[in-house]
């Protein structure tokens, strides 16, 4: 089970986390993608929380496809029935490059996803949904991100390798000593 996912152990008895490294042309943007699968048929419904990270996601599921900010609490979703869901963890500064407003506007937010790549979000995920494979899924989200043509920015780096310092070292406790 991932990193900030609550109480791993029983989650793991109802759903599936799989994850899958972006492909090269994406990897400056996005962390990796992730499939959720769950079959409860029969059963309670689940409800999971999930530790905040400071990433931005790109879900697609039935509902459609949403753009889930940077949560500064814990988030937590109800799973019932049989589903599935494809999201996609942006590196730290890795969404920027796609939306045009400052990213903490997004903060503790849902944006549907056509607000952001147009109608061909509602098309993609379409195709996500209908895919078979995690494979197909992570395809069809990859051509959604390549068609919004993002620019290259140095930035993004500078920012995924703080973040990456402060969660590698556990001692780092104030801004003065990340300086």
């Amino acid at each position: 089970m991932g990193a900030g996912v609550l109480h791993a152990a029983a989650a793991a008895t109802r759903f599936g986390l799989a994850r899958h490294e972006p492909p090269a042309d994406l990897a400056a943007f996005v962390e990796f993608f992730w499939v959720v699968r769950w079959d409860l048929r029969g059963e309670q419904p689940h409800e999971q929380a999930i530790l905040p990270h400071p990433n931005v996601n790109l879900a697609f599921e039935s509902a459609g496809a949403a753009v889930f900010g940077v949560d500064r609490k814990i988030f937590t979703r109800r799973l019932s029935g049989t589903g599935k869901a494809l999201g996609v963890r942006f590196r730290p500064g890795g969404f920027r490059p796609f939306y045009s407003a400052p990213i903490f506007t997004l903060n503790d937010r849902v944006v549907p996803a056509r607000g952001i790549f147009g109608p061909s979000a509602d098309r993609t995920c379409e195709a996500v949904m209908a895919a078979a494979s995690d494979e197909a899924m992570t395809a069809a989200a990859a051509d959604l991100l390549r068609g919004a043509s993002p620019p290259p920015d140095p930035a993004v780096e500078q920012v995924a390798g703080v973040v990456a310092r402060i969660i590698a070292d556990p001692g780092l406790r104030r801004v003065g000593q990340l300086a």
